[in-house]
């Protein structure tokens, strides 16, 4: 009786412990996902001048702030002087209409130097949207490769996994590169498809046989789309984790087309 009733005690004990470690699990999850949320929008309200359609005519563009010219359906402008001065490694701001994607590019001298950095350049567990280290012109090279944390609360890049679904990418075809000199390319979104994290031609940043790297754009492409390689002026390709296999990435390419 004494060892079943020191048994009962163990188990009641531990049940107790398991619990409490589960909430702080769990808080602790929640505090940081709260943490990712608050940062990017102190950094969007802090570098977005929006509309006077979207912002119902209560802001207007700052002297500060730079237009951003060839930019279908353009809904904000970017403060880029403000926004460089903070840091001078930003070298773009992505924007997929209608969805989360909003955020500011980096490029640090390496690619691990983001993955849990903020534009602050403090320790935040979603880090930055940022451009390969390898990618010596950015948005000019043929392929230019952004990564982006795929979080549990719909931010950073984890919405591109909604690209399998055929509804969610005809309606989200077209992403926006705003750039610091106040121009904006529109890319259009030619493949989605999971891929090794080592693929070394779809994380070509120096792409010398274009046609090898196009068939490697092609291969398992989800998308129903037509890959002309004679329009096509760049791609970008961006890349997250599935979540699931630690090998695996989802890697959705666009084009900046030659007659758009």
């Amino acid at each position: 009786m004494k060892y079943k009733k020191i048994l009962k005690n163990f188990v009641s004990v531990l049940l107790i412990a398991v619990f409490g470690f589960s909430v702080y699990k769990i808080y602790t999850i929640t505090k940081t996902l709260r943490d990712v949320d608050r940062t990017y929008q102190q950094i969007q309200e802090e570098y977005i001048v929006k509309s006077p359609a979207e912002s119902n005519g209560s802001a207007g563009a700052s002297e500060n702030s730079e237009p951003n010219e060839n930019a279908e359906g353009s809904a904000f402008r970017i403060r880029w002087s403000e926004l460089l001065e903070t840091n001078s490694d930003v070298v773009a701001w992505i924007y997929i209409p209608d969805t989360h994607i909003n955020y500011p590019v980096l490029q640090g001298k390496t690619s691990d130097e983001y993955l849990r950095r903020d534009l602050y350049k403090n320790y935040l567990v979603a880090g930055s949207i940022f451009v390969d280290s390898y990618n010596a012109k950015p948005f000019v090279d043929y392929n230019t490769v952004i990564y982006g944390h795929n979080m549990q609360n719909e931010t950073m890049f984890s919405e591109l996994r909604n690209y399998n679904k055929k509804d969610f990418a005809q309606a989200h075809p077209k992403v926006l590169i705003y750039q610091p000199d106040g121009t904006c390319l529109t890319y259009t979104v030619i493949s989605f498809h999971k891929v090794h994290e080592a693929d070394e031609e779809i994380y070509n940043t120096n792409v010398v046989d274009r046609t090898a790297f196009l068939d490697s754009v092609r291969n398992k492409n989800q998308l129903l789309s037509v890959i002309d390689e004679d329009n096509i002026e760049s791609i970008i390709t961006l890349s997250t984790c599935t979540n699931g296999d630690q090998e695996e990435r989802y890697v959705l390419h666009a084009a900046l087309l030659k007659n758009s």
